[in-house]
């Protein structure tokens, strides 16, 4: 669905949605410098088959943007800019960035913003943000709900974070501009499972 660095330039939210521009994400960084880190849940870690101890945190992943519009991250340790463009756009970032991410704009991973791939899906319990992450699908999975029978699509809708249920109005109405999404059944799913409409209207 996205390219790697676009610089396309973003769709229109849904209604309802936060306003989808560079202004606002800069505003949202800019509010949490200057918040209290909050004390992080706790959750249950993962096991995995290799141990973190030798994890290189030099080492790049691929972050994908889960906000719904343009997301710009600036590193306070680096001063080092990172933007993406719409949802679902990736960019790498050094595992040491995520951590101090983590340490210092900690909305990145309550909102959801940072997105990872099944590849990299264990980072988010190396940087102990699983609990932020309970009830989160990643970019391909979202776009794979719309898959689903009615019920199960309402079902499973229904359990997401409030702002993946931003994503999924996004990805729908983007389904529905392209004539992809064209069952009004599933549309009413969809608008009953969020609690908003996806009418232009």
């Amino acid at each position: 669905m996205a390219t790697r660095k676009t610089t396309a330039t973003p769709k229109s939210a849904p209604k309802s949605a936060p306003k989808a521009d560079e202004a606002t994400v800069k505003e949202e960084v800019v509010a949490v410098v200057s918040e209290p880190v909050e004390q992080e849940p706790q959750h249950k870690t993962i096991q995995k088959s290799f141990n973190y101890a030798d994890i290189d945190t030099r080492e790049t992943i691929v972050v994908r943007n889960g906000f719904h519009g343009v997301l710009v991250y600036e590193s306070p340790r680096t001063h080092e800019v990172f933007k993406w463009s719409e949802f679902g756009d990736e960019q790498e970032m050094e595992i040491a960035e995520l951590r101090t991410a983590k340490n210092n704009y900690k909305q990145f991973f309550m909102n959801n913003w940072f997105l990872f791939d099944d590849d990299y899906a264990w980072i988010v319990d190396y940087l102990g943000v699983g609990a932020y992450y309970k009830h989160t699908l990643n970019v391909d999975r979202l776009i794979e709900l719309f898959d689903l029978p009615e019920a199960e699509l309402k079902r499973e809708v229904a359990a997401l974070t409030d702002n993946q249920k931003l994503s999924i109005a996004y990805i729908a109405r983007e389904l529905r501009d392209e004539k992809r999404l064209d069952s009004i059944t599933k549309v009413e799913a969809i608008e009953a499972a969020i609690g908003m409409s996806l009418s232009d209207d």
